[in-house]
């Protein structure tokens, strides 16, 4: 009993200085955005977000473990609604790779095999071949498995070779 007790309060020292601030409400923006895209629903995901961003959350910011953006944890999650907000914000960087797996969100949308999600990011400009070598969006599709975004992708990367064929040729 009096070891458990010393115990506690070794964990109770060791705890994050955020987590109280989090109990209270009181993270920094940025922090807010951090902890929103983590919520274990759809709808507490966008709610917090939302806030967070209208707090002066900056979207491009990476959390400090691995690295991610806010838009590449909305893409792993197939949150369309929290990829569509983030993609609204001013700035966003649709290419930004996670440092850890050097995924784009788009990779991260391959990698879940999430449709909708890969349309909304390849729509706001999202490169089908952005990533570390073997890690782009199409190299994890093809080893996910994951046939419809492998088409979506393959589509992209036709579309953007006729374009740059079309914008090269002499008329």
């Amino acid at each position: 009993s009096e070891m458990r007790g010393h115990l506690l309060v070794l964990v109770a020292a060791a705890a994050s200085p955020w987590a109280a601030a989090a109990e209270r409400g009181e993270l920094p923006p940025n922090r807010q955005l951090g902890a929103a895209v983590r919520k274990k629903t759809a709808e507490e995901r966008l709610d917090a977000a939302s806030l967070a961003l209208a707090n002066g959350a900056r979207v491009n910011t990476r959390c400090p473990q691995f690295g991610w953006t806010a838009l590449t944890y909305a893409a792993k999650w197939g949150d369309d609604a929290l990829v569509a907000l983030l993609l609204a914000q001013p700035g966003v960087k649709v290419d930004a790779t996670c440092e850890e797996e050097g995924w784009s969100a788009l990779g991260w949308a391959a990698a879940g095999g999430y449709v909708d999600v890969a349309k909304r990011l390849l729509s706001a400009g999202a490169s089908p071949t952005a990533g570390r070598k073997n890690k782009t969006p199409v190299d994890v599709a093809t080893k996910s498995n994951h046939a419809g975004v492998l088409a979506l992708l393959e589509t992209a990367i036709h579309h953007s070779n006729a374009s740059r064929d079309l914008s090269e040729s002499e008329i």
